[in-house]
């Protein structure tokens, strides 16, 4: 459910508040619904290790999320015709 809320609801709800929102130049709105689309980061992972908690879920979310960005990353260059 992590990654469904990181490469889908996020550049979603990213979109809609650059759209409806705020007032922002194309430029940085589209900047800011591409970068929303990325995958997790691994600062995740790091968190996680520090505290010795949830190392492998963490690390199971970022590989997914980086494999399933590349689907995620496209659809939104489509969309957002960059």
């Amino acid at each position: 459910w992590l990654v469904v809320l990181k490469l889908i609801v996020q550049p979603l709800l990213t979109f809609l508040l650059v759209t409806y929102i705020f007032e922002m130049d194309p430029f940085w709105a589209k900047s800011a619904v591409l970068l929303s689309a990325l995958p997790g980061a691994t600062t995740v992972y790091v968190v996680a290790q520090q505290y010795n908690n949830y190392v492998q879920q963490a690390s199971a979310s970022i590989l997914i999320s980086t494999l399933f960005s590349l689907l995620s990353v496209t659809v939104v260059l489509v969309f957002l015709e960059i």
